[in-house]
């Protein structure tokens, strides 16, 4: 009978696991049922079940059944890795790294179970254990045909933990196994300022040239090559492949700019002045620090000074506050997918303070102990309004920039995800000024709540510019932030290379290089009555 149940076992989860493959969810869950009921001494019973609630987004149901598996083998780290990844999908990022630091691999676990820790603590910001952990993967004996990976992998993290040699040196390696590797070539391009003895031109054009190349390839590629040239000075050929690759990122995206401009007209229409005045219940805490405004504006500068400060910590960029926002517009009025013309008007009739109460609640899961947290999401500035209706005390610094400058440097990043608006230049500068004249009201509607910093003054008066950062924030000027390229914290962002120099100049006006072919996104500016010379 134990032969035949052993059987009938191995059948069902069998079974099961097809069913999961399939993306047959609905139909495996009652399968699932069966067999935890059935053969609830088999630790597979408990993880199948698990991992089938996990990807239907039933994370209370997953984290049951893989405590169920951990009681009958507490220290299996299968069980625990995915016990994490459950956390993160729920939000608990607190409980995942608590989880994720009691996992021990032994330093022969093999290529998969090193690379899925490395993961987790990727995705958690562990980023010195996921380095250790890529670094073991890549010594297994099953890591042949995954070594380019691994490398890329771990120059990625190295990029975050500032180790820009190390990290040059790894993709590199990544580039010599995988040649085609074009996300490889822009990574290593963004580490340095190339010069005419050290760059990769002439290796990067023999690929563009006779490579059979992807879209997303050829367009990594070109914009591996526009930075490259400009490092050399030589900006004809790096407008070439910079138009070149936005171009051909533009051609393979469905987008409508229109579409953007009117949420950001509604936004000043329904956050009024007045409105932003009035009287209504809100969440009285001073916790969060909203550092907000386009991308490549310098809120990775200010972040990294304000961080200095003892008192202050970074959450990163946070998507917690449209999440909130979203999740009570659906219990205030239920629909399958609301319009972005919708949203903006339902979220004007939010009780601000359940608002303000459950975006703090997901700030503390982030970072539980520190007297300020600072957002830097950049287009957080859409919710200026509304955070300041839910969260009055909240500070909102908004970061600004050269119109050109700032409209160049959107123009020149090519955006893992998001601002679709950023690769055709007639649709930035739509963007830019529908952003622009959304701000500037929000501006004079808040008055001294919230702070504009410049970041040409940022640059020209540093020791000044820091001190009215410090005052606004109710915090007193430290030395250690005055030196914020001494901070050590990781950073993930577009400017992570960046941010390790210090205080530099020259990228102020660099855009003035590509006058003609920015001078139709000039011309719209001006037109609009944006100063941009």
């Amino acid at each position: 009978m134990h032969i035949e149940s052993d059987e009938q076992y191995k059948a069902q989860l069998n079974q099961v696991w097809k069913m999961i493959n399939q993306r047959q969810f609905i139909q495996a869950q009652p399968h699932c049922h069966t067999l935890s009921q059935r053969f609830p001494r088999q630790v597979q019973s408990w993880f199948v079940s698990s991992f089938l609630a996990m990807h239907q987004g039933r994370f209370i149901s997953a984290l049951e059944a893989i405590d169920k598996a951990l009681l009958i083998e507490p220290n299996e780290p299968r069980w625990r890795m995915h016990k994490v990844r459950c956390l993160i999908l729920a939000g608990n990022k607190q409980l995942a790294s608590k989880v994720l630091s009691s996992i021990e691999l032994p330093v022969d676990a093999g290529y998969a179970k090193h690379s899925e820790l490395a993961m987790l603590a990727n995705q958690l910001g562990h980023y010195v254990l996921a380095k250790s952990q890529y670094l073991r993967a890549l010594n297994s004996q099953d890591a042949e045909q995954h070594r380019s990976g691994l490398y890329f992998n771990l120059a990625s993290v190295e990029r975050y933990l500032g180790e820009l040699k190390e990290a040059e040196k790894h993709l590199d390696e990544a580039i010599f196994l995988n040649p085609k590797d074009t996300e490889a070539h822009l990574l290593r391009s963004s580490l340095n300022k190339q010069t005419a003895k050290h760059n990769h031109i002439d290796e990067m054009l023999k690929i563009l040239k006779e490579a059979s190349l992807s879209p997303l390839a050829s367009t990594q590629l070109s914009y591996a090559l526009a930075k490259e040239y400009e490092d050399l000075k030589d900006y004809s050929r790096s407008a070439h492949f910079l138009k070149q690759g936005a171009d051909t990122r533009r051609a393979h995206m469905r987008y409508d700019v229109a579409a953007d401009v009117a949420t950001l007209e509604q936004l000043r229409q329904v956050y009024t002045p007045e409105f932003l005045a009035s009287s209504s219940p809100s969440c009285d805490s001073d916790t969060p620090i909203f550092i907000l405004g386009l991308p490549r504006t310098g809120s990775t500068l200010v972040e990294r000074i304000l961080t200095q400060h003892p008192d202050i910590a970074s959450a990163g960029e946070l998507n917690h506050f449209a999440k909130v926002m979203t999740q009570l517009i659906r219990t205030t009025s239920p629909k399958v997918k609301h319009s972005k013309s919708e949203l903006v008007a339902l979220s004007a009739k939010l009780n601000f303070r359940e608002l303000g109460e459950g975006y703090l609640s997901c700030l503390r899961d982030e970072n539980p102990s520190s007297r300020f947290v600072i957002d830097k999401l950049p287009l957080n500035s859409l919710y200026t309004g509304l955070i300041h209706k839910a969260l009055p005390n909240a500070k909102i610094i908004y970061i600004q920039r050269h119109p050109m400058a700032s409209c160049y440097a959107i123009y020149k990043q090519l955006f893992t995800q998001g601002y679709p608006f950023s690769y055709h230049l007639e649709e930035l500068a739509q963007y830019y000024i529908a952003h622009h004249n959304m701000m500037v009201q929000f501006q004079q509607a808040l008055g001294s709540s919230m702070l504009t910093v410049q970041y040409e003054d940022l640059v020209d008066d540093f020791e000044g510019s820091v001190a009215e950062l410090a005052n606004y924030c109710n915090i007193e000027v430290s030395a250690n932030m005055l030196a914020f390229e001494a901070n050590q914290a990781a950073s993930t962002t577009a400017s992570a290379s960046q941010v390790r120099q210090g205080l530099y100049s020259t990228s102020r006006d660099q855009w003035r290089n590509y006058e003609l072919l920015l001078s139709p996104l000039k011309q719209q500016l001006t037109k609009a009555g944006i100063a941009c010379d």
